[in-house]
């Protein structure tokens, strides 16, 4: 009884043991499985890390990049400034160099305008100016300002009120500029007087009012009539929004104008000078024409003193130039600044 017992307990070990060697390899299948799982996730997670470092490093790059080209739109925009800066002062340098130039070349002019003899009868204009003072100075001006000549009459200027600008104004009959170019045309009357003095050495001189637009053509009559090579005038068309003398002239190059067959054109226009307009005119009649110089002077203000008193001085000296030939000068009135 024992002994079968013992070999039924011995046999059922053994196959407990038999089951026991059976399970082994299974559990070691589970265990690869969990290893290769763990190394599946292992390279997932490495690979996971790889792109995310790739990405960062992607992203440095895209910022170091950017962080690049900001430096160098910075330094390409810092470069440019400069560069503008130095165009603006090589600019500015070059401006001032062609200011210079233009002042000295004023200069110069302003000085060719006086030949010795002028400078010495400025001088000594200057010096009896000087020596009779300021009261003697009054009294010359109040006997110039009352003066009426020998011959009062002027009876052409009482019949032509709408051809006179001043009523206070009078235009001498004895030294006023007759009309009579060009032949058939009515009406004889200018206002504008021949002006002689022995001082003026021959030199010609017509005075006149600052022309109104209804006597522009009786201006330009005149003017050819009389040969005149100068015109000089001393004010503005309007001052003080008031009208002074009307646009007797075309001052634009190329413009015209034309009175009884006779054409005034526009050559050439300077206002380089500070004190002056200085346009060249082209006179023509039929097939004949005639070159006049028109100046402006353009700063001596009505009622006042000139800002450039020199101004005057070259005015007269250009008049020089053609002694045989008649210069109109005129302001407004035609007695203030032109009798001047």
């Amino acid at each position: 009884m024992s002994t079968k017992r013992t070999t039924q307990k011995g046999e059922g070990t053994a196959a407990d043991i038999g089951s026991t060697r059976t399970k082994k390899p299974k559990k070691k299948k589970e265990e690869n499985n969990q290893t290769e799982a763990a190394s599946t996730r292992l390279k997932k997670s490495k690979k996971k890390k790889e792109a995310a470092d790739d990405k960062e490093k992607e992203n440095k790059d895209e910022k170091d990049e950017k962080k690049g080209n900001t430096r160098i739109k910075k330094k390409k925009k810092k470069d440019t400034t400069k560069r503008e800066l130095e165009d603006t002062n090589n600019n500015n340098n070059n401006q001032d160099e062609k200011d210079k130039e233009k002042k000295e070349d004023e200069r110069t002019n302003r000085n060719d305008a006086f030949n010795d003899e002028a400078k010495v009868a400025m001088k000594q204009f200057t010096y009896q100016i000087v020596q009779s003072g300021l009261h003697q100075l009054r009294i010359q001006f109040n006997d110039l300002k009352s003066f009426v000549p020998a011959d009062a009459s002027k009876k052409h200027f009482d019949a032509n009120p709408t051809k006179c600008r001043y009523k206070d104004v009078p235009c001498w009959d004895r030294t006023r500029v007759i009309l009579s170019w060009p032949p058939g045309v009515a009406g004889d009357f200018v206002h504008a007087n021949r002006i002689s003095h022995e001082l003026l050495e021959g030199q010609q001189y017509i005075c006149c009012q600052g022309p109104l637009d209804a006597t522009v053509s009786d201006f330009w009559r005149c003017v050819w009539q009389e040969k005149v090579k100068q015109i000089i005038m001393l004010c503005r068309c309007e001052e003080l929004g008031k009208a002074k003398c009307a646009q007797y002239w075309p001052a634009t190059v190329g413009e015209k104008m034309s009175f009884y067959g006779l054409t005034i054109k526009c050559e050439k226009v300077d206002s380089s000078d500070r004190s002056f307009i200085h346009t060249k005119l082209a006179l023509t009649y039929e097939s004949e024409t005639r070159m006049v110089d028109h100046r402006q002077w353009t700063t001596w203000p009505d009622k006042s003193v000139p800002k450039t008193p020199m101004a005057s001085f070259r005015l007269l000296q250009y008049t020089r130039k053609n002694p045989s030939h008649s210069t109109v000068i005129h302001c407004s009135a035609g007695v203030g600044r032109t009798g001047t």
